[in-house]
């Protein structure tokens, strides 16, 4: 098995949006079995067609707290899925206690005793004004998985380039000092046209999947082929990581 872990400590980086999308593509060869760990959000889940299981580890008497027992739950049914992959999108204000209840039961340092081959840390990195704290995120997963995991990184222009000071983002202390772990980087695209933009936005806010939107009629054609230009170019970016084993 496959272990994905889609984390970024700083929100708004397009966390929900790598999940989505690298579901997606890992279940093109196999079943991939996802859990939405992000009880503020549940993003993930309402994607019904990836059938991602919502997980809320909040203390049943007391919401704005978390039940660190329920991490248990979570690990053992991680470690018991009958799949290849496993993904699961871990909410920014659950990433701390998270990752401080792995590094208390040595969860990563034991995986391959419990049957996990490898473990993929996928962090999304957006630009401008977040970048430095997306950086600071990066470096902070570093330091608590460490060579445990292998890494890849997810840049998200959105905001702006990922550069500070004119530093790009590969030339960075973090990636530099991690590099030998990082597997790749996926350069999420810049569409060139609003067009584009508007139709993937409409797919992700109509909680769609690109399978169920080639096959809805509340799209039309150009619509489509647009999108299956779009997820076409998104996965062949995947695959030049090669980061699988299922082709």
């Amino acid at each position: 098995m496959q272990l994905h872990l889609v984390i970024q400590p700083k929100g708004g980086a397009g966390k929900s949006f790598t999940a989505l999308h690298l579901i997606q593509y890992l279940a093109q060869n196999t079943a991939v079995k996802a859990f939405d760990l992000d009880s503020a959000n549940n993003t993930l889940s309402q994607f019904k067609a990836l059938q991602a299981v919502p997980v809320d580890i909040r203390m049943d008497d007391n919401p704005r707290k978390v039940d660190t027992r329920k991490f248990d739950t979570l690990l053992e049914n991680i470690i018991e899925a009958k799949t290849s992959h496993v993904v699961v999108d871990i909410g920014a204000s659950i990433i701390d206690p998270f990752l401080n209840h792995c590094h208390e039961i040595n969860f990563f340092s034991m995986s391959d005793e419990l049957g996990i081959e490898q473990v993929v840390i996928h962090c999304p990195i957006s630009g401008g004004q977040g970048f430095v704290d997306n950086l600071g995120g990066l470096k902070m997963v570093y330091d608590f998985i460490g060579a445990s995991a292998k890494y890849i990184i997810w840049e998200n222009p959105f905001f702006g380039d990922l550069s500070h000071n004119g530093v790009p983002l590969e030339k960075t202390k973090i990636f530099t000092a991690i590099q030998q772990d990082i597997l790749g980087v996926v350069k999420i695209p810049v569409w060139d046209s609003e067009t584009k933009k508007d139709d993937v936005k409409r797919m992700v806010t109509s909680k769609l999947t690109y399978e169920e939107v080639a096959n809805s009629d509340a799209f039309k054609v150009f619509n489509k082929a647009r999108l299956k230009s779009i997820k076409a170019d998104f996965f062949a970016r995947l695959d030049a990581i090669n980061f699988t084993s299922d082709k």
